[in-house]
């Protein structure tokens, strides 16, 4: 599903999206300049965030981008929004629930067609997802982790003082996914502009 979904653009130029794009809605939380420059690294934290010009500001992305950082604040207790990010993660949330996780990925793959592959139309073969490069991540879901549901760690607890969703027997417990940004990110401002490491020319 993440192959189809970072195919679109694909789907944007041909005006008719693969299989599966349609039904899907996809964010990337992507640090603003504003960000990198007011972190605690300031603008040389910004190399590990090695977007360049050329890809991160592609028009298909624009719509899909969303602050690192929350605006609003409070609401996230692992919110690292004055640290520099280098880390690729991905989950996929039912529709409306930002309470739960279908599935969560924490990986090497960045946001490339080489990394997540690319819908190709082959003569011999037809549509076929060709990917260009290895990568290694780790998958998890509440199959895998042996519990009925899993979800975004966030600051509300119980009177005990325990993260909610932690009680009862294994098959029925709720997992805890630490993300270092907001389940629900926001989405850029009209005067946020994406942060690329083209910024860096000329500082060292």
């Amino acid at each position: 599903k993440i192959a189809y979904a970072w195919n679109v653009e694909t789907a944007h130029k041909s005006g008719t999206p693969p299989r599966g794009i349609a039904s899907c809605t996809m964010q990337i939380v992507w640090p603003t300049v504003q960000e990198i420059v007011s972190s605690v690294e300031g603008p040389l934290g910004g190399g590990s965030v090695p977007g360049r010009s050329s890809c991160v500001n592609k028009p298909f992305l624009q719509p899909l981008l969303h602050t690192w950082a929350s605006k609003t604040g409070g609401t996230d207790s692992l919110d690292k929004g004055r640290n520099v990010p280098h880390i690729k993660t991905f989950f996929q949330s039912p529709f409306a629930r930002d309470d739960l996780m279908n599935w969560f990925v924490v990986t090497s793959h960045n946001l490339s067609k080489a990394a997540w592959g690319e819908v190709q139309n082959r003569r011999e073969q037809g549509l076929t997802l060709t990917i260009q490069h290895w990568e290694l991540g780790v998958f998890i879901s509440p199959s895998t982790l042996g519990c009925k549901t899993m979800g975004p760690l966030v600051h509300s607890t119980t009177g005990g003082g325990k993260p909610k969703g932690n009680n009862g027997t294994k098959k029925n417990r709720h997992a805890l996914i630490p993300l270092p940004y907001k389940s629900s990110p926001e989405k850029y401002s009209p005067t946020d502009r994406a942060w690329v490491v083209d910024n860096l020319q000329g500082v060292f």
